[in-house]
């Protein structure tokens, strides 16, 4: 569960908007080198802040770029949190700490 106040949650996703063809799994969020569907270890990504717009940009960007550099560039925003699930199940929690460093959390999706 993400607890907001005055802030927007956007998500972006491979889970819904998608088609198989010969066993390969091709969804929405473009490579923009290849022009094929983003190679990503992320399933879904949620992302908090104070703008639906910068947070639509933020999510599919992540999404494209998978959870190590998604990571970092979460961590260089202020004021962004997202939540993770990769396509493992496991479900990351990345915010920027007081410090300027990472609170970084990881558990199953049952948890």
């Amino acid at each position: 569960m993400v607890e907001i106040a005055d802030q927007t949650v956007v998500s972006s996703g491979t889970y819904e908007r998608y088609f198989e063809k010969d066993g390969k799994l091709y969804h929405h969020i473009l490579d923009p080198d290849t022009g094929y569907p983003a190679d990503t270890d992320i399933q879904s990504i949620s992302v908090i802040c104070d703008s639906s717009l910068m947070g639509d940009a933020v999510s599919t960007t992540c999404l494209a770029l998978g959870s190590q550099k998604a990571e970092e560039l979460i961590r260089g925003l202020e004021g962004v949190r997202a939540v993770m699930i990769l396509e493992d199940g496991e479900t990351v929690h990345v915010e920027k700490d007081g410090d300027g460093g990472t609170a970084h959390t990881a558990g199953s999706e049952d948890e």
